[in-house]
């Protein structure tokens, strides 16, 4: 068996506009870090957000330049002009990468030290481990709103983040994170750890801030607004603008319009380097938000699980497609609030595609 301390570790990274994170993020990983692999630039469809050339407009390349790295383990890669696709910008770091495994990690998911060590001993324990799956908490307009929703019974917050390397191992797609062999076949994975086993075997996951701060929420809509994925991406700007800057529906908090989404208190404790980046950017919690998880979020937090409960019957054809359009006409209220009036949206359009679809 391979001794966890000795097993090396690629972080690799891609990354355009990555204020406020990038900064606390390498500080976060340098220490347990074989290397960091950080791939920086924009993709064609955000040109918009990026400099002539391709790259950031705001100081991610200065901080990844000047970051304190004694033992040379950041390796900056960029090209002039804009990336096709994050398909080549994660080849360009799998090309250079000489660890045992490669960590893909977003600039703006963190992790707890002591999570990282454990999943360096889950590794080292068992050499037939070839990718872990890791589970996010995503945080919503703030430290204390946790995003839920009926996307995740699928699965959506289960990320592939960790495969073992081999020289001339490629992505196949970044997304989902697909590994390709040596001779570019799609890789036969002997031992997946999902992310439910991880958190039994150790409790590991991922803490998530896409959805943290205004303006980096507001380019992550507009970037998906540009995708064609469809299912309410292409109005990413205005779900930006009346859902998460004025949070007019309770049940639609996430980009995408279907299934319901909405948010919970959050219980745990964040990583200290998150603490940290808060109190120095002065961070203030939206007031209004901290009230609703104090005296609102549950009743849409049942209504959002009632509605989930019937997507799932759906898909495995539990009852017929009327009963559950009656059943989630039930999940109506009388509309006495602002909040009521926009959810009540939201059990309308799930009541009719689970008739129609």
């Amino acid at each position: 068996m391979k001794q966890a301390d000795s097993l090396k570790i690629s972080f690799g990274m891609i990354v355009v506009n990555g204020e406020p994170f990038i900064r606390y993020n390498l500080e976060n990983l340098y220490p347990h870090a074989h290397e960091i692999l950080i791939v920086e630039g924009a993709v064609e469809k955000f040109y918009h957000a990026a400099t002539t050339d391709g790259h950031s407009i705001d100081n991610t390349v200065e901080i990844i330049k000047n970051f304190p790295d004694p033992e040379c383990k950041i390796k900056l890669i960029q090209r002039e002009g804009f990336w096709p696709e994050k398909d080549a910008m994660a080849n360009a770091y799998m090309n250079i990468c000489t660890g045992d495994y490669i960590w893909q990690v977003d600039v703006d998911e963190f992790y707890k030290p002591d999570d990282v060590e454990k999943v360096r001993m889950l590794l080292a324990s068992d050499p037939e481990i070839s990718r872990v799956d890791i589970k996010t908490i995503n945080f919503w307009r703030g430290f204390s709103a946790v995003l839920q929703g009926a996307t995740y019974i699928y699965g959506a917050d289960d990320f592939i983040r960790i495969f073992r390397y081999r020289p001339n191992y490629s992505y196949e797609t970044h997304r989902p994170p697909t590994l390709m062999d040596e001779c570019g076949h799609t890789f036969n994975h002997k031992r997946i750890i999902s992310a439910k086993e991880l958190i039994t075997l150790c409790e590991v996951y991922i803490y998530h801030y896409s959805y943290v701060f205004p303006e980096y929420v507001r380019y992550k809509a507009d970037y998906y607004s540009r995708m064609g994925w469809g299912g309410g991406h292409e109005d990413g700007i205005e779900w930006y603008s009346k859902e998460w800057i004025d949070f007019s529906n309770p049940l639609r908090v996430h980009i995408i319009k279907f299934p319901p989404s909405w948010i919970v208190p959050f219980q745990g404790d964040h990583p200290k380097i998150i603490k940290k980046m808060k109190q120095d950017l002065n961070f203030m919690e939206s007031q209004g938000i901290l009230q609703f998880l104090k005296n609102e979020f549950r009743r849409y937090k049942k209504v959002g699980e009632n509605l989930s409960l019937l997507i799932i019957m759906q898909k495995n054809s539990k009852q017929s497609r009327y009963k559950l359009f009656f059943r989630a006409l039930q999940q109506l209220w009388f509309p006495r609030s602002f909040h009521a009036i926009h959810a009540n949206y939201t059990v309308l359009n799930t009541a009719k595609t689970l008739i129609t679809k």
